[in-house]
């Protein structure tokens, strides 16, 4: 019997039913650099107006498509199950496409399979590998392994050293559209939602240039929103009007994570000069070579009197760390003194 080669091209999103349910080969996951996995979609009506233009923008926990059809706007929004539930995500959907129709949504998994031809069995399109549609890559994935496929095709059943060299040139195919697609979410600076924060940006910056000169994320919760805490130089941004404290230091985190930052949730800041009991000071700062000449006695015990405070920290000075491990110290020194 002459052997038979089976070219699997699948339209299922969520499993290859011979390359994977058969064969076993292996899916890799690309779900830590693309965290999206499903997807709701609709018609929205234009009223006849047809925008010469595709459209993808921001939404809470994903993006969400425009595509223009003759009779309707074709509208999606792909989104992150780990961080919203389906009927949270379309209740989004409806709020910012009151007029859409009956969505329906569909689930996936972006990744790709080990082997492209495995066996007798040559995975084509979503049968090998898939990724969310932010670049609409679909259609040029599937040419691309067509045209590697007919160009490097075996002369003999023999050749098997073509074979895992197909297998390796599209894999590092797919690899480079991962890699691709996370750029998008890795510098997009919207921070109001976990789902942007999830993907590495972590609101913590220095700068050189000021005024603000050092940035934290200090957002309260898992939830949102995120929150950006920033430091100056209060010698030359306190004496400067409100209206100009905030356009220099919006100005300073848009040089940072980008023009998102111009137009935030809210904006508060505070002179802590102006208060009595720390003027202008949240921690001690000494000149270079202060701490390693002089810093332990600031913590050496004089009499009766042990020493604690962030500043007496022998690490993370300054910080609340520092401070529970001062304290730790100290009570640690007194109970030595007791107890001998």
């Amino acid at each position: 019997m002459a052997p038979r080669l089976f070219l699997e091209r699948s339209l299922l999103l969520e499993r290859s039913l011979l390359l994977e349910g058969k064969l076993g080969s292996r899916f890799l996951s690309y779900q830590q650099t693309l965290m999206t996995d499903c997807a709701i979609a609709a018609g929205v009506p234009h009223d006849g107006v047809v925008k010469p233009y595709t459209l993808a923008e921001t939404m809470d926990n994903g993006w969400c498509w425009n595509i223009p059809f003759e009779d309707e706007d074709h509208r999606g929004y792909v989104f992150s199950s780990a961080f919203t539930s389906v009927d949270q995500a379309m209740d989004e959907m409806r709020r910012k496409n009151p007029e859409m129709h009956d969505p329906f949504v569909v689930k996936f998994r972006s990744g790709r399979h080990e082997h492209f031809w495995k066996g007798n069995v040559i995975a084509v399109g979503n049968a090998h590998a898939f990724v969310e549609p932010l670049e609409s890559t679909a259609i040029h994935m599937m040419i691309l392994e067509l045209d590697l496929l007919t160009a490097h095709f075996p002369a003999s059943r023999h050749d098997v050293a073509i074979k895992e060299k197909l297998n390796e040139r599209i894999g590092q195919r797919w690899d480079a559209l991962r890699w691709f697609l996370g750029v998008h979410y890795r510098f997009n600076r919207r921070l109001d939602t976990p789902f942007w924060r999830a993907k590495g940006q972590s609101g913590q910056a220095l700068s050189d240039e000021g005024p603000v000169f050092i940035t934290f994320d200090v957002s309260p919760s898992e939830s949102g929103p995120g929150v950006l805490l920033g430091f100056t130089d209060s010698r030359t941004f306190d004496p400067l009007p409100e209206p100009r404290r905030r356009e220099a230091a919006l100005g300073c985190f848009a040089d940072i994570f980008g023009d998102a930052a111009l137009d935030p949730i809210d904006y508060l800041d505070h002179c802590w000069s102006l208060e009595p009991f720390a003027p202008g000071g949240p921690t001690a700062a000494v000149p270079p070579g202060s701490w390693t000449r002089f810093g332990r006695w600031l913590r050496q015990p004089v009499g009766p009197i042990f020493w604690a405070g962030t500043e007496t920290a022998d690490e993370w000075t300054g910080f609340m760390d520092g401070a529970v491990r001062s304290g730790r110290r100290a009570a640690a020194e007194v109970a030595d003194r007791l107890a001998g």
